[in-house]
């Protein structure tokens, strides 16, 4: 610590000011041209998922051999921006230019004779690709068409990972009371084994402590984000390969089985019995739920548990949101 004026010091003693010794390293830095341009960006705005802007009429260019960094509080529009050059949120305005070719606009002007016409669209890898459609030119009108490709998401959690690793998710293990509050607990949680029938790794689920009344019940909550730009409009489904054991637990004599499923706060299934048992599992042996109208851009949350009045252990290879 200490205190100089500018004047009277040099890099060499503040450096050794900030560490406590002598520096005896010294770096040489290669003197760097900047190539051609790679990205420019011309009066880009964009949303948040409040439809704030917080991208606001942002101009710039990155040239070859240069680092631009972003610096700000966070929350003040750095992800937004970063979204919207890779594209998984939409801009307001603006143009993004890769090695000078305009990119994300596919926009197309010209004249046609008047009459109907029926449109077609290409595939795009991850995306969903719009219905094929008609449109009606009238002369001496001039008419705009917008039609959007929006992203599609897959995303698969089982007791090895989540898959593909590109996206952002999580799982939590623990347990849920009666009313169907969740509490991660790591030792009062669901057990991750290798049913004989399945062969693969899986979470068997039951209740969570034996000595209590009710005993609670095992839950798994799992975590996961959508793109901004996600169209909502379109099926997501909840799969889930999850199987009825014949086992029971301690001291039951009556097999129930009953599992709860909550799509963000959301009970979308309440003392539901599985459809297929242990016996039967396998890849084409799921059962599906919509749930693209309980989803939002974000993040998102599915909990699956035991129900209050199961009496059979229940197993639960995976689940896939797409």
């Amino acid at each position: 610590m200490g205190t100089v004026n500018i004047s009277e010091t040099n890099p060499d003693a503040l450096a050794e000011m900030m560490v406590g010794r002598e520096i005896l390293s010294t770096f040489k830095r290669k003197d760097m041209k900047p190539g051609k341009t790679v990205l420019r960006v011309e009066g880009l705005s964009a949303f948040d998922n409040r439809k704030v802007s917080t991208v606001k009429n942002i101009s710039f260019e990155v040239r070859e051999f240069e680092i631009l960094g972003l610096a700000g509080v966070e929350g003040n529009g750095q992800n937004e921006l970063v979204e919207t050059l890779v594209g998984v949120r939409k801009s307001e305005s603006g143009k993004i230019y890769l090695d000078e070719k305009e990119i994300g606009s596919g926009s197309w002007k010209g004249e046609l004779k008047p009459g109907n016409y029926k449109l077609r669209f290409g595939d795009i890898n991850s995306y969903y690709t719009p219905e094929p459609t008609t449109i009606r030119v009238d002369e001496g009108k001039v008419t705009s068409f917008t039609y959007t490709y929006s992203p599609y998401f897959s995303i698969v959690f089982s007791p090895i990972g989540i898959s593909p690793k590109k996206e952002t998710g999580s799982i939590q293990l623990g347990w849920v009371n009666e009313d169907n509050e969740f509490h991660s607990d790591p030792n009062n949680a669901p057990e991750i084994l290798i049913p004989e029938q399945l062969g693969k790794k899986a979470w068997v689920l039951g209740y969570a402590f034996a000595y209590r009344n009710p005993p609670e019940n095992d839950a798994i909550v799992f975590s996961f984000n959508l793109p901004a730009n996600i169209d909502l409009k379109n099926n997501i489904w909840l799969k889930m390969w999850g199987y009825r054991t014949d086992e029971n637990y301690p001291m039951e004599f009556t097999s129930v089985n009953e599992i709860r499923i909550i799509v963000n706060n959301r009970m979308i299934q309440k003392d539901y019995t599985l459809r297929y048992s242990i016996d039967e599992s396998g890849e084409s042996q799921y059962e599906r739920f919509r749930i693209n109208n309980l989803l939002q851009p974000g993040k998102n949350t599915i909990q699956i548990s035991t129900g209050p009045l199961n009496t059979t252990y229940f197993a639960l290879w995976k689940i896939a949101v797409e």
